[in-house]
């Protein structure tokens, strides 16, 4: 799942007999979805509930773009599902930005989560 061992990164803090590797985690792409599906599947949660009519005055397409937002989709597979450019999801994203009052991809799927009332 993206494990890797790093090369001459291994210690031995817990002992001399006791050798302890060091290893990264590859989220890049792709990766970085199917990682967090599983993390949120193995405590029960789904990060997909519909986004109630209304919701910060957004306009249909902006719903759809912060509905796959919560879906964890990266802007190229929203653009790409929508069949649009990235470019247009980035100017979607910077007015669903401001209608919610957040300033990044992170803050926003929390309050999206928020309002959705997912635990």
């Amino acid at each position: 799942m993206g494990f890797h061992q790093v090369e001459g990164a291994t210690h031995f803090d817990f002992g001399p007999n006791l050798p302890s590797p060091t290893y990264l985690l590859d989220l890049r792409g792709e990766r970085q979805r199917k990682y967090f599906d599983l993390l949120l599947q193995q405590v029960g949660v789904s990060l997909a509930p519909l986004l109630p009519e209304g919701i910060f005055n957004f306009t249909g397409r902006e719903r759809e773009v912060a509905q796959l937002v919560m879906s964890t989709q990266s802007i190229a597979e929203i653009a790409e599902s929508l069949n649009v450019t990235e470019a247009a999801i980035k100017k979607h994203l910077g007015r669903i930005y401001k209608k919610a009052e957040v300033r990044g991809k992170i803050q926003l799927l929390k309050k999206l989560m928020e309002v959705a009332n997912v635990r």
